[in-house]
């Protein structure tokens, strides 16, 4: 069987709080950067008795399990949110909310067990109703400016379905209002289109090849990417997830274009505003794909490839490869009709694109005009 995509965006790790008693949605902390420890320990409600004859015990089943985190929230680079705020919001998520919320409900009369603190570990398969023991801040010179946690997590129960179910549908709420933002900024990218052949691209000058055709190859992806997605919005295969990721790399790609010009020459005030809003069109559909519709995909089992070693075949060892007398690579890597295609210019042009800073070091409009045209004449769908 394929080896299950573990990545963390794919099978996360989080907690969700929920506060039944005011009616709200949970909200979910996912931990980005996984634990760097995770224990789980169950326990047994036994006593041992040792005597001169033996031994035997007492058992009235199994104790409550707990739970063990330790890690941190990561240094805030790399497109993630900085780290110390991260922290102060997961100690609040986890901890302080947990307290303080229960605490009102018993002042008011209310059961505070309707506050509901839910670990969800979907890398390891289990979904439990906790009450938090600890939650520790740590500090080491050898990494002065990492937040360090543990946390020590005591198991209520796994009767966690009322939440999940609400989780659930918030979570399609989310991906509805996203999908109409998505097919609204992509309505309003095809008019920017439209528009480029007029006063825009004589703006443009020099450049205006390049960045128009930067414009029509990620208008057709994100369009590719829309029909794909379709009305189920659910993405599982590596067709779709190569869609989503190109998407959204070229949609950045452009707006650090739109903002790279506004930024190395003087616009005027109606020029200006449409390159303003085509920037602020292919940031949000870049945002939209990456937080929304996550790719997953499962990694190929190249097991059968090795085959067998000498006598190993007729001594119980692994059977000859069923790739003896076949191309294997072209067997184990079939080609999928309608995957797109990049080139490695347009990969290497896609990248710089990605990766430059518009606002303290801003590429020339040559160089933005020539890694533009290279992007677009190296990918096909």
């Amino acid at each position: 069987m394929p080896t299950p995509d573990q990545r963390a965006e794919v099978r996360p790790i989080s907690f969700i709080f929920h506060n039944t008693a005011t009616g709200g949605a949970p909200k979910e902390h996912k931990l980005v950067v996984r634990p760097e420890e995770l224990t789980r320990s169950d326990v047994s409600r036994l006593t041992v008795h040792q005597t001169l004859g033996g031994a035997w015990g007492d058992s009235f089943g199994g104790g409550l399990p707990t739970i063990q985190l330790a890690g941190t929230t990561g240094w805030g680079m790399g497109g993630l949110p900085n780290g110390q705020i991260v922290f102060q919001n997961l100690y609040d998520h986890v901890y302080n909310r947990w307290h303080i919320e229960r605490e009102q409900l018993a002042k008011n009369g209310k059961n505070p067990d309707l506050v509901k603190l839910i670990f969800h570990d979907v890398l390891d398969d289990f979904t439990w109703l906790v009450a938090p023991n600890q939650f520790i801040l740590k500090r080491s010179k050898s990494r002065p400016l990492l937040s360090q946690y543990n946390i020590n997590l005591t198991y209520i129960s796994d009767n966690v379905s009322e939440t999940m179910t609400a989780l659930l549908a918030n979570q399609r709420s989310i991906q509805e209002a996203a999908l109409s933002s998505f097919d609204q900024t992509l309505k309003d990218i095809v008019d920017f289109a439209n528009e480029m052949a007029g006063e825009i691209n004589d703006f443009l000058g020099p450049i205006k090849d390049g960045v128009a055709a930067l414009v029509g190859i990620t208008s057709a992806v994100l369009h590719a990417v829309r029909t794909v997605i379709g009305a189920g919005m659910t993405i599982v295969d590596s067709v779709t997830g190569n869609l989503i990721d190109m998407a959204a790399g070229l949609s950045m790609a452009a707006s650090n274009v739109f903002a790279t010009v506004t930024a190395v020459q003087s616009v005027p005030g109606r020029i200006m505003a449409r390159l303003i809003r085509a920037k602020t069109l292919f940031q949000n559909a870049a945002c939209v794909l990456s937080n929304t519709f996550k790719s997953r995909s499962t990694l190929p089992n190249y097991d059968d490839v090795y085959g067998s070693s000498t006598c190993s075949s007729t001594s119980g060892g692994r059977p000859l490869s069923k790739y003896l007398d076949v191309n294997t690579m072209e067997a184990i890597t079939p080609i999928i009709k309608n995957q797109i295609a990049v080139d490695s210019d347009a990969a290497g042009a896609l990248m710089h694109l990605n990766k430059m800073d518009v606002a303290l070091h801003p590429e020339s409009l040559a160089t933005i005009g020539s890694l533009s045209k290279t992007v677009a004449d190296g990918i096909t769908i």
